[in-house]
C-alpha cells in the first residue's frame, strides 16, 4: 500500500526518479550518499541535503513522498514563492546555484511578502505499478491538506496539457489534474522551453519511446502542446 508523508529536516529525497524507485535507507542517508546532481557536477555528497533540510527547518516541509514499503516511488517539492534564484526549482540541474544556497538568506515565514507556496515538481517513479494510479493526486491533496494546516495563504503552480512524455520531462502536473484539485487558471502562454521540446521530442530527440507517445496527439499542433498554464489554489 502507497503512503504519504511531508518531507522533514531528517528525511529528503535529493535526487528525482528517473531511474527508478529510491530505497528509503538511501534517503535516510542523504548527506552521505551523493545524488544523482552531485556525482554529476563534482558537488560534494550532502550539499542538496542540507540545502532542502534547511528549507524544512525553515517552513515545515519542502515536499511530499510517495512510499510503497521501503522505496519512495513519487515526490512533490514546493517552496514558498518569493526566494529568488537562490533555491534552484530543480534538485538536478542549476549545479552552481545549490552550490553557493546560503540558508541564513532564507526570510521567516512571518517576514514573506506573500504567504504562497509554489509546487516545482510533480513525480511518480515510471513503473506501471504505479502509474495511473492516483499518486500524484493523493501527493498534490496531501500538500494541500499541509499548507491548510501551517496557515498558508495559497498554492501556486504551472502545468501542461495532458501530454505523457512532456509531463515526465518537465516533472509537471497537468492542467486538468489540477483543476480537478480546486485549481483556477490564472493565465496561459506558449512556453519557447516547452516549444523547443515538443519538436524535439516528436522529431524522436527524446527516443523512440517518447516519439511512439506522441502518436494520436497529431490534433495538436505544437504552440498548442506547448502551452504553459499559471495556476492558484486560495486555501
Amino acid at each position: 500500500m502507497v503512503r504519504y508523508q511531508m518531507m522533514r529536516e531528517g528525511l529528503v529525497m535529493t535526487s528525482c526518479l528517473h531511474a527508478g524507485s529510491i530505497p528509503l535507507a538511501e534517503v535516510a542517508r542523504a548527506e552521505e550518499l551523493p545524488s544523482w546532481l552531485e556525482r554529476e557536477s563534482g558537488l560534494s555528497a550532502g550539499t542538496v541535503a542540507r540545502m532542502l533540510k534547511a528549507l524544512c527547518r525553515q517552513y515545515g516541509s519542502c515536499g511530499v513522498m510517495a512510499r510503497d514499503g521501503d522505496n519512495l516511488v513519487g515526490k512533490v517539492r514546493f517552496s514558498p514563492a518569493g526566494l529568488g534564484e537562490g533555491v534552484p526549482e530543480c534538485v538536478q540541474q542549476y549545479a552552481e546555484a545549490i552550490a553557493a544556497f546560503d540558508p541564513s538568506s532564507l526570510p521567516q515565514k512571518n517576514a514573506l511578502q506573500a504567504k504562497s507556496l509554489v509546487i516545482w515538481c510533480v513525480q511518480v517513479v515510471d513503473d506501471d505499478t504505479y502509474r495511473r494510479k492516483g499518486i500524484a493526486t493523493a501527493m498534490v491533496a496531501k500538500m494541500i491538506a499541509w499548507a491548510r494546516e501551517e496557515g498558508w495563504d495559497d498554492i501556486r503552480a504551472q502545468a501542461t496539457e495532458t501530454i505523457p512524455p512532456l509531463l515526465d520531462w518537465t516533472g509537471m502536473f497537468s492542467v486538468a489534474a489540477y483543476r480537478a484539485l480546486g485549481f483556477t487558471v490564472t493565465g496561459t502562454e506558449v512556453s519557447p522551453e516547452l516549444l523547443e521540446g515538443v519538436r524535439h521530442m516528436r522529431a524522436g530527440g527524446h527516443g523512440d519511446q517518447a516519439r511512439k507517445q506522441w502518436r494520436g496527439l497529431e490534433h495538436l499542433s505544437d504552440e498548442q502542446a506547448a502551452a504553459l498554464y499559471q495556476l492558484v489554489l486560495p486555501l
